[in-house]
């Protein structure tokens, strides 16, 4: 895809031992793609498999390498803020309005 249709592109303010971040550009497997930062440089990342429906979230401060499933809601292994978690609730009410 041609670079002129680039929507957004933002660097990792993680430092080295987060580990590599994804590539979280919208493709065929991602239907839906959500970027967070907080005011401390935190960043989370969450894509929906437009194929099952699963949604993902990734963040800098878990290590870039772990995957959460928050499908059904926040995963019991994360730490997130209040500001955070209120980012992943409208999220999951943009994919799934109906719940």
């Amino acid at each position: 895809m041609d670079s002129s249709n680039l929507v957004l592109a933002i660097f990792n303010r993680c430092i080295d031992d987060c580990g590599s971040p994804p590539n979280a550009k919208e493709d065929g497997d991602s239907s839906y793609v959500g970027y967070y930062q907080n005011i401390y440089g935190e960043q989370w990342i969450l894509r929906v498999d437009s194929l099952t429906g699963k949604v993902t979230l990734q963040g800098g401060d878990s290590g870039w390498a772990n995957t959460f499933d928050v499908t059904n809601g926040p995963s019991p292994d994360l730490v997130m803020d209040i500001d955070e978690l209120a980012w992943l609730e409208v999220c999951l009410r943009t994919i799934y309005p109906e719940k």
